[in-house]
């Protein structure tokens, strides 16, 4: 009989069970009866099952000697649970996460540091929890830190700083940025965790506004992937670019970087990134005078966002072809796609809902239906603490100055000067 055996079967007479009694629910009784006898090794997991139902720790299984088996079986599971949040096998991952949760003390400071970033995974995409999911991330690289250095460090950071940059935390992912870049050079990180660090710097600067140092970045992560043919996130790195130039006003090379991202979303099964190089695209069609393809793009995006219930995209797409069909000089489609917007209109996306008021206002203004264009510059402006672009609001101000000035009220004119001389 070995340790295990003979360990399982001492303590499930101490509790006075039965074989048949200890097996419900977990294997059956002729099972328990081959590990007693030391014919076959229980797993991880089973002894996990075994601990709760003799209400034991998994450690009393063992003889000092034999806790190598104990923490190779750790080390299996915590393998398990890398490979699960990475692979996107959330379900199998949960499992694995708990299982784990229960002999954190067993974790050296590697394998713990793994384990958080696991967790953070599991926050992340599992639960959206996003909050507690970067909590998980900075614990993972806070430990990764205190060792040496390794490429899951690296990962870590990235998985980390994509999140914040996400979520708008520009200056914090800066700071986890700008670290990992000094370490991937000190270290000469290279391959997917390298272009992934690139990639995210590029995306931050772009956020920023400083399209100059997110191209640069760019650039860099598109070399390396030449060089490599490791093409990781490459239509998004293209799709970015594309937006930097267009920023820019460099239209062609925009158009040039849109198209590369299209050869790459249209042969996986990423259609959000598909739908946004769509919209890109519209954009920079109308950007162009080019209402009939800026029409055609950003119809193609709509339909993939109303396909993958996708609200924020089907609401910018809306008011994208909103602004196109007003430019276009078909004030019928505008007001059509406002009622469509509010019929799918969701308060966690306010802005869309100014944007469409700013440019409905506008175009009563250009049929010289003052009163009804100011009726929209109002309710945005009376909404203003609502507003997260304060360019809307500054826009409604000099709208409503014009219309003052031109119907010289200067009483209103006055106080729309002053409250924007103070924004």
């Amino acid at each position: 009989m070995n340790t295990v055996g003979m360990k399982l079967r001492q303590l499930r007479k101490k509790q006075k069970l039965t074989q048949s009694e200890l097996a419900i629910g977990i294997v059956n009784r002729s099972y328990i009866s081959q590990l007693e006898k030391g014919m076959v090794q229980p797993s991880y997991k089973l002894l996990l099952k075994f601990s709760e139902r003799l209400q034991c720790d998994i450690h009393d299984f063992f003889e000092d000697e034999d806790k190598s088996l104990l923490s190779f079986d750790i080390k299996k599971a915590l393998s398990s649970l890398e490979y699960a949040v990475i692979n996107d096998h959330f379900a199998d991952a949960a499992e694995h996460l708990n299982d784990l949760e229960k002999n954190l003390e067993s974790l050296n400071q590697s394998d713990l540091a793994l384990y958080y970033f696991c967790q953070g995974r599991i926050l992340q995409r599992m639960k959206l929890q996003i909050e507690e999911a970067i909590a998980a991330y900075e614990k993972s690289y806070e430990i990764f830190c205190s060792l040496q250095y390794s490429e899951q460090r690296l990962r870590t950071s990235n998985y980390l700083t994509s999140l914040l940059i996400n979520q708008d935390q520009l200056s914090k992912a800066f700071s986890y940025l700008n670290e990992a870049y000094e370490d991937s050079i000190a270290f000469k990180a290279s391959g997917v965790e390298k272009i992934s660090l690139l990639n995210n710097l590029g995306l931050a600067h772009a956020k920023k506004g400083e399209y100059y140092s997110a191209i640069r970045f760019l650039k860099q992560a598109l070399s390396i992937s030449s060089k490599t043919s490791i093409y990781y996130q490459t239509g998004v790195v293209y799709m970015v670019l594309g937006l930097c130039y267009r920023r820019m006003n460099e239209y062609e090379n925009a158009s040039a970087a849109y198209a590369k991202a299209l050869l790459f979303f249209e042969g996986t099964d990423d259609q959000l990134n598909l739908a946004g190089t769509y919209t890109n695209l519209g954009i920079l069609s109308r950007y162009l005078l080019d209402a009939g393809s800026a029409m055609s793009y950003l119809q193609s995006a709509h339909e993939i966002y109303k396909q993958e219930k996708d609200v924020k995209g089907i609401s910018n797409t809306l008011y994208e072809l909103a602004v196109t069909y007003y430019e276009a000089g078909q004030d019928d489609e505008v007001l059509r796609h406002y009622e469509t917007f509010l019929d799918v209109y969701s308060s966690g996306f306010g802005d869309f809902k100014f944007k469409f008021l700013h440019l409905i206002g506008d175009l009563h203004c250009r049929n010289s239906h003052q009163e009804e264009a100011l009726k929209c510059y109002y309710e945005i402006l009376n909404n203003s603490v609502l507003v997260v672009d304060s360019s809307i609001v500054k826009d409604v101000l000099k709208k409503i100055a014009e219309i003052a000035y031109l119907t010289q009220n200067e009483k209103t004119l006055f106080y729309v000067v002053e409250k924007y001389l103070k924004m």
